[in-house]
């Protein structure tokens, strides 16, 4: 994914889907042979071409020689190579297996009762009922610029405005959105903004309370690039769907999250509710994490989506001990609240 183009869920294929390994981390992506690949390479005999071996085989990945390590392993000695591929493997296989425990603790930490899940997340101070989400849930459906922008753009998006109401979208709309509207933020910071449905979601509710400003940074969704899976189309720009109305609270930096968020959080000082959305990677994921939590306010969430693509949030939340506030109708976003 770019390092800094959100994955909303409105592209032509869901961010969540094909294409993707759900480790995310790019060491390891499509660099580790599968076991009956393993076997070809100590099957290899003296006289026989070891590359032709692998390059030949047909369940490697096509972009196995990606890797300069894999390009480094390539041109050794073939038992050696053979015992530093079974090493690759062994942290392979672990790494499935702290994938697996991340899984069953998201299912164990996701509530299926919105009240409680923002009540775990807001400040003591914030008691939030059922009939308040359900309010805030009608507020947002019935602002009719943003349901007419969803369904102008709908054959780009993927999805109608029925669609961007139920099913995993409700952790988007209960914490982007009636989160906002509670906490009432005065600097809230977003990387990946892509088709600009989650920012308008933010926009919107800080449009209601009539105070705070959102600062987005992105990069042009190009598919194929850090394995972004679709085109943003010339005549449209990223931020499409937010409604011209909402846009006086909304600042956009085209850029790389890596040169701008530093630069942004420097002139900002502080945060009150930060939004990942931009490279899953677990490297990139830990740095945006790491580097935005000592400027959230005492008060502050942070917000991912996709924490299931690593276990980035789940290391940080143990490093801080902290839960991962997680909606039951999608596991795959959570928030860690500063406070409490």
């Amino acid at each position: 994914m770019l390092r800094a183009s959100g994955c909303d869920g409105l592209g032509p294929t869901d961010c969540h889907g094909a294409g993707r390994t759900p480790h995310g981390d790019e060491r390891y992506t499509g660099n580790v042979l599968r076991t009956d690949a393993l076997d070809q390479i100590e099957g290899v005999r003296k006289g026989r071409s070891l590359s032709k071996a692998l390059v030949g085989h047909s369940n490697l990945p096509k972009n196995h020689m990606t890797s300069q390590a894999t390009a480094n392993l390539l041109k050794a000695p073939v038992r050696p190579l053979a015992r530093q591929w079974r090493k690759l493997m062994a942290r392979h296989d672990e790494r499935s297996r702290r994938m697996e425990r991340w899984s069953q603790q998201r299912l164990r930490w996701a509530n299926a009762d919105s009240a409680a899940c923002l009540n775990q997340a807001l400040p003591g101070n914030v008691a939030v009922t059922s009939s308040q989400v359900a309010d805030l849930f009608e507020e947002l459906s019935s602002y009719t610029p943003l349901r007419d922008s969803v369904e102008q753009h709908k054959e780009t998006i993927g999805k109608d405005w029925a669609a961007k109401r139920s099913g995993v979208v409700v952790s988007a709309i209960l914490f982007n959105y009636a989160a906002l509207r509670l906490l009432r933020p005065s600097v809230v910071i977003e990387t990946g903004c892509s088709t600009g449905w989650t920012s308008a979601l933010m926009l919107l509710a800080l449009h209601r309370n009539q105070h705070g400003h959102l600062h987005s940074i992105d990069l042009r969704p190009v598919s194929g690039r850090r394995s972004m899976d679709w085109t943003m189309p010339e005549a449209l720009e990223p931020g499409f769907l937010v409604p011209h109305e909402l846009r006086d609270r909304w600042t956009l930096t085209l850029g790389d999250a890596r040169v701008e968020l530093p630069k942004l959080l420097q002139q900002l000082g502080h945060v009150d509710t930060f939004y990942h959305d931009s490279d899953h990677t677990y490297e990139h994921m830990m740095w945006e994490y790491t580097t935005v939590w000592p400027h959230l306010t005492p008060s502050g969430l942070l917000i991912s989506d996709d924490i299931g693509w690593n276990t980035a949030a789940w290391d940080l939340a143990v490093a801080i001990g902290k839960n991962v506030t997680i909606h039951q109708s999608n596991p795959n976003f959570g928030v860690i609240a500063k406070g409490g």
